[in-house]
Formats: C-alpha cells, structure tokens, sequence
C-alpha cells in the first residue's frame, strides 16, 4: 500500500497488487502538468507499468505517451523477455518530452524510437522510426526521468 500526502495535506492510500514485492518503481515529474507522478510495476508475462497522478482532487491513471508508434493514451508496457522498453522523460525547448524506446531481444542494433510531446492536457505523438541503428541517450530497461523544473 502507499500512503500519500498532497502538498495541502490530503491524506490517501492507493493499494497496487502484485506477485512481487513492492511494486513501486519511484515518483518523478513524467508530463507537463506540475506535481509528481508515481510509478508502479505490476508483473506478468509482459510486466505493465501502472503511472498514478493527482487531478482534480483524486489519484487518477496517468496517461501514457506512445509506445512502439501506437497512438499516446493506450497503454504503460515494459516489454517482454524477448524485448524491453525504456522511456525517457526530459524537457525539450520547454516541452515536455517522452521518448519511448522498444529494443528486440532477436535483432542486434534495432530500435523504435517513438517521441510524444505534452501539449495541453495529453501526449501528442511527434515522431516515430523504425529500427534505428543507436540511440541517444543510451538504452536502459525501464523509465528515466531527466525534468529540471
């Protein structure tokens, strides 16, 4: 279970069930709406991401960027045995940035690279390629969030 405490001193908990352990991954600011979010890893055969935020009031599902060039929104994934996914959070010129990077466990040096943008109150899919030799920055399994805010 984890306890939270707002800013104004709201107290809650949020009960996130999984088959290993403590599932919180960390808190880290993801989106372009301030305060922070938390991240949670639920195991599976394809272990999901679950990202909570706070709006108006309440502890919601945060929305996700894009992943693998899917429209944002869909879903959180880090892949399965075969492949993985790192996504990484930064501002870029002021905007907040999400750079979703899928690796394939049977291809050497092949990754899909694809970039959401916050705009408003959503990800906004900017770009997208396929099997992109390298990438910057260099590829980590799981979620990096490089905000200075």
């Amino acid at each position: 279970m984890t306890k939270i405490v707002t800013a104004t001193g709201k107290k809650l908990s949020k009960t996130i069930y999984t088959v290993n352990g403590n599932p919180l991954l960390g808190a880290a600011h993801f989106d372009g709406v301030p305060g922070t979010e938390l991240a949670y890893v639920v195991e599976g055969e394809d272990p999901e991401w679950k990202v909570y935020t706070w709006r108006n009031g309440k502890l919601v599902a945060a929305l996700p960027p894009s992943f693998a060039g899917e429209k944002p929104g869909k879903y959180w994934v880090d892949g399965s045995a075969d492949d993985a996914d790192s996504l990484v959070f930064s501002v870029v010129n002021g905007v907040a940035t999400a750079q979703a990077i899928s690796a394939y466990g049977d291809v050497d040096n092949c990754y899909d690279v694809a970039t959401s943008q916050w705009q408003i109150d959503k990800w906004v899919l900017a770009g997208y390629q396929e099997c992109v030799a390298s990438v910057t920055p260099e590829f980590t399994d799981g979620i990096v969030a490089d905000f200075v805010t």
